[in-house]
């Protein structure tokens, strides 16, 4: 008997086939290039007048959306009106405590432009929170 005819050339994996490499992408179109646009980096602000301008907006910002956090909570839970508010101050209240403490018990000492860090956000969580329990402390003065 005959020994079947041997193969000369292997048949090649699959990792030897030439495909799309996912991890090296071609080239984007240029149609794509046009459409993203680079934004320039906001300055941070220079004068004392900018900064608390700049404080305020971005506090009237935070109270707004936890005051839509407080009325959707009302409307779901179906209490008084001030309950939501209560909720929304406290929780606020709480992770500027927990921003203020964060890794006090770690061996790492963080730098001073982290830890100046920390407190600017906690106050600002905290200020934040007693503007909200202000308001539901003023809402639930009119509702009675």
């Amino acid at each position: 008997m005959t020994e079947p005819r041997r193969r000369r050339t292997l048949t090649p994996f699959e990792s030897e086939l030439r495909f799309d490499d996912p991890f090296h992408p071609t080239a984007p179109k240029r149609s794509r290039l046009r459409r993203r646009r680079h934004r320039k980096g906001r300055m941070p602000p220079t004068t004392l007048r900018g900064a608390i301008l700049h404080a305020v907006v971005r506090l009237v910002g935070v109270v707004a959306i936890a005051t839509g956090a407080a009325v959707l909570l009302n409307r779901l839970a179906d209490r008084p009106p001030a309950f939501g508010f209560y909720v929304v101050g406290a929780f606020v209240l709480f992770a500027g405590f927990m921003l203020s403490s964060a890794d006090m018990g770690t061996r790492y000492y963080s730098s001073r432009g982290e830890r100046e860090q920390r407190v600017r956000m906690s106050f600002s969580y905290v200020l934040a929170g007693s503007l909200i329990i202000a308001v539901a402390v003023a809402v639930d003065t009119l509702a009675h």
